[in-house]
């Protein structure tokens, strides 16, 4: 495997726990908040052995919706936060000045190349993707309420075009610099 690939995985594993977390998470939170009746059975699936069974759909579909929501909140999260970080700790990016402060302040860990920012950013965004496709599916099932799933769409078509006009900053600065020379 492509060093590239095999780093990929390794950015995966953390927003991948996340996402499970959120996930259960956001059902506890609803069962506790909201008093949600429910059981757990065992279901048909070797992968999956048990399963919450809600008392009633309501109850299903509020617990969805709230787990979903958390999952994006989530993703979000961490996508914006590479974001910040592709503004203000790449490489490229930094000023001189702010190099001295964080030189002075022991903190050019902060400090990361383009590629392992931009393939971070990107792993984040692909989890955006496919918590929205998950939540458009739950919400053509009437699992998840349909404003959740179309605001979920809408964050992931902007975080989107936040990357592609981050990578086309960088590339027309490094094409401005190429031509100078």
């Amino acid at each position: 495997m492509s060093k590239t690939l095999v780093k990929l995985v390794d950015e995966a594993i953390i927003p991948a726990l996340l996402l499970v977390l959120a996930r259960i998470g956001g059902l506890t939170l609803s069962i506790l908040i909201f008093g949600l009746n429910f059981n757990i059975s065992e279901l048909d699936n070797k992968l999956i052995p048990y399963g919450l069974i809600f008392q009633s759909t309501y109850d299903a579909t509020l617990a969805s919706s709230i787990s979903s929501l958390l999952m994006i909140a989530v993703t979000a999260t961490g996508f914006g936060y590479m974001i910040y970080k592709v503004s203000a700790f790449q490489d490229k990016r930094i000023s001189p000045k702010k190099l001295l402060r964080l030189a002075d302040r022991n903190l050019l860990s902060l400090i990361e190349s383009s590629l392992s920012i931009y393939l971070k950013s990107l792993v984040w965004l692909i989890f955006m993707w496919i918590t929205s496709i998950l939540v458009i599916t739950s919400a053509s099932r009437q699992l998840t309420y349909i404003w959740i799933a179309v605001a979920s769409t809408i964050i992931s078509i902007i975080a989107t075009l936040f990357l592609v006009k981050n990578i086309e900053m960088d590339y027309t600065e490094s094409e401005a610099k190429i031509q100078k020379k």
